[in-house]
């Protein structure tokens, strides 16, 4: 089945696959240029929840610290380097000159975000929503670490959102910002009442960008195989973006 069947479209260069040829440039073109930025530093290599198994305390903040310590381990980043706190949006008013990271543009809350001060001092906040949900609060840590590879370790400079999302791939985290970005309800009843939760829609990138630029990163690299292998670790609709993009790359990029 081609890829035009598989979404219902007809037969224009755009319509064949739900993002523009423009956005597709741009997303390879940050993706060569981030691999270029980053030589030597990334490995290509892809982390599942799975790698997170082992830690399972109770109590969300001390289990979200942990997550932390590990992720900076990964990324070898120096995690005494980086003062980590939690805030309740309700309460958080005044965020100064700090980088703050939305779950949607059209929304107003935010899961996260990065301080450093003139002094140098790193500062990385965590809302506490994201802390009930493993995938989320891992997604939101990488982001945020992201922004210290960027910005603390390589100077950049220049705060670019997109850029610092589709870092979280080179580092192997790309399947929990992809994860994150889908929106995803629940559902539940019993006798005595009923209710529902929205979680997901995070990050600055959608399913659709964020599952293309999966593919054209681990086609590139020649790891298409190791990326379909992932399934388990990855949401439904992000899988089936994920392989129609490398049938799209394959056919037509």
């Amino acid at each position: 089945m081609g890829i035009r069947h598989i979404f219902g479209l007809t037969n224009s260069e755009t319509e064949i696959f739900p993002i523009s040829l423009e956005d597709r440039n741009l997303l390879q073109e940050f993706i060569n240029e981030l691999q270029v930025y980053f030589d030597g530093e990334t490995k290509g290599k892809i982390i599942g929840i799975d790698e997170f198994d082992d830690i399972q305390d109770s109590n969300p903040e001390k289990r979200a610290l942990l997550y932390f310590e590990r992720i900076c381990e990964l990324m070898e980043i120096p995690s005494k380097e980086i003062n980590v706190q939690f805030y309740s949006e309700g309460t958080l008013h005044e965020l100064g000159d700090s980088i703050m990271t939305q779950w949607d543009e059209n929304q107003k809350f935010t899961s996260g975000w990065y301080d450093e001060d003139e002094g140098g001092t790193v500062t990385i906040s965590m809302e506490e929503k994201v802390l009930r949900n493993s995938e989320d609060l891992i997604a939101t840590i990488v982001h945020e670490l992201c922004h210290y590879k960027l910005l603390h370790e390589k100077k950049a400079g220049e705060i670019d959102e997109i850029k610092t999302d589709l870092l979280m791939i080179l580092y192997g985290f790309g399947l929990f910002g992809a994860n994150s970005s889908v929106v995803k309800m629940k559902t539940w009843g019993s006798a005595v009442g009923s209710g529902w939760n929205i979680t997901g829609g995070s990050g600055y990138l959608s399913p659709f960008e964020w599952g293309y630029s999966l593919a054209y990163y681990y086609h590139a690299n020649d790891k298409s195989q190791e990326l379909q292998k992932a399934e388990a670790s990855m949401h439904k609709e992000i899988f089936k973006i994920v392989g129609s993009s490398l049938k799209f790359i394959d056919n037509y990029d």
